[in-house]
């Protein structure tokens, strides 16, 4: 089979590797990647201490028993001379040679009879007890016995000082460190930040999932002026929603903030809308309902929905009551009455937020639906005065709530920025 492959994509795909070349070049130099650096000796020195941290976690620890040995010892030599007390030779001992000496001199260091396979370091304890580095640190051998050099401070004293090794040695078995503790704590954090943030992500997808799926899977008929109105009256709908939920949030927690009232009042609420909505959502009629048997349908689903607003309320007090009552109680398991007490919290939050976008969306399908109904009872002339009108209100509302959002961000609070020019740009864009 021939390749029927034209030279035009050869020399696209040719550019294509090309420009790709030269934007990771120019990214090297905008990074300044620099691997001349790699073979620097104190890059290496710094990355063979990292790998080396790496491979020896802080995770577990041990008990240590210290064993601290002292010798006098002066610095500088005083005239007379010194000649620190004969150690006892029976038990653990160090020996400094020479028996004193100038600031910054080299003295050789020898320990014996000490604990076998201890590491600690050595120090000078100056007379106003501050600690000196000769050697970091120094390993005895399986006979107790050490030799090493160090370097003495400049501190000179005409009093005695001290030269002291303190060795350790691991005792008992390994313990949990307090970095695994806290490097666990943050591992479990993590886990539940990721589980409560994808439970947030599903309860609010899963909706408008459903609701993208019926618009997709059904066919919408919408006109330019009942958009508009959708669209001017969605602000309308929020405000309303909102005041509504203040409202009865307000009447719940003045007249109605009792933990055993609440108690008392939920079930029945819950009860009554259960009833109400079965009456005015029968699954089939034998008959077209009357004017007044529709009218009674729509006071008894207003009448649930007020109820469920305070149902609602009324429920996320009764969390945060018994949670903050129950924690103290329940000792190590008090978490379970603090997370119903924080699930309340959420609920009271959210109630008002929930309301106030039904509204918007329940005001704002009333009037697409008179929207649409008045483009198709309205002459040509009227269709397109209509759409005019609507059309530049809908622009001026839409631009007037966006720099309204950046004006709470940004603070501009100059009327003509956030209204006057905004509802002009609006009107002209719609």
């Amino acid at each position: 089979m021939k390749n029927t492959r034209s030279p035009l994509r050869s020399i696209g795909i040719l550019l294509a590797v090309l420009a790709a070349l030269i934007i990771y070049a120019y990214g090297f130099q905008v990074t300044r990647v620099d691997l001349s650096q790699t073979r620097n000796p104190s890059r290496l020195n710094s990355l063979t201490r990292v790998l080396r941290a790496l491979a020896n976690p802080d995770i577990f620890f041990y008990d240590q028993e210290e064993f601290p040995i002292s010798l006098p010892y002066m610095i500088p030599c005083p005239v007379e001379g010194f000649n620190p007390p004969e150690p006892d030779t029976s038990g653990p001992y160090i020996v400094v040679n020479p028996p004193c000496a100038d600031p910054r001199a080299t003295v050789e260091i020898e320990g014996f009879n000490l604990e076998p396979n201890t590491t600690g370091p050595i120090n000078l304890i100056a007379p106003s007890g501050a600690r000196l580095p000769l050697v970091n640190s120094v390993t005895t051998d399986s006979g107790g016995h050490f030799l090493i050099e160090g370097r003495l401070p400049n501190r000179p004293s005409d009093q005695v000082q001290d030269v002291r090794i303190l060795t350790r040695r691991n005792i008992g078995t390994p313990k949990l460190s307090q970095t695994a503790y806290d490097t666990w704590d943050k591992i479990i954090e993590t886990i539940f930040l990721a589980l409560l943030a994808t439970t947030v992500g599903t309860v609010l997808a899963v909706p408008i999932s459903f609701f993208a799926a019926r618009n997709l899977m059904k066919d919408i008929k919408s006109t330019l002026s009942g958009l508009a109105l959708s669209i001017i009256s969605w602000p309308l709908g929020i405000w309303l929603g909102f005041l509504l939920a203040s409202n009865i949030g307000a009447f719940s927690e003045q007249y109605l903030n009792n933990a055993f009232v609440n108690s008392a009042i939920i079930l029945p609420t819950v009860a009554v809308v259960y009833f109400a909505v079965r009456w005015a959502l029968p699954q089939e009629e034998t008959s077209a309902p009357t004017a007044g048997v529709r009218i009674a349908r729509m006071l008894a689903l207003t009448a649930a929905v007020l109820l469920v607003i305070l149902a609602l309320f009324l429920s996320a007090r009764l969390l945060i009551t018994a949670g903050n009552s129950a924690a103290s109680r329940l000792g190590s398991f008090g978490f379970l009455a603090g997370f119903f007490a924080d699930m309340g919290e959420i609920l009271n939050l959210l109630v008002s937020s929930m309301v106030a976008i039904a509204g918007g969306a329940i005001i704002s399908s009333i009037a697409g639906r008179i929207g649409r109904n008045l483009f198709d009872n309205v002459s040509r002339s009227g269709k397109f005065i209509m759409n005019l009108v609507l059309g530049a209100l809908a622009g001026a509302v839409l631009f007037v709530l966006i720099m309204q959002t950046l004006n709470w961000f940004y603070q501009f609070n100059d009327p003509m920025t956030t209204l006057v020019w905004p509802a002009l740009l609006g009107a002209f864009a719609g």
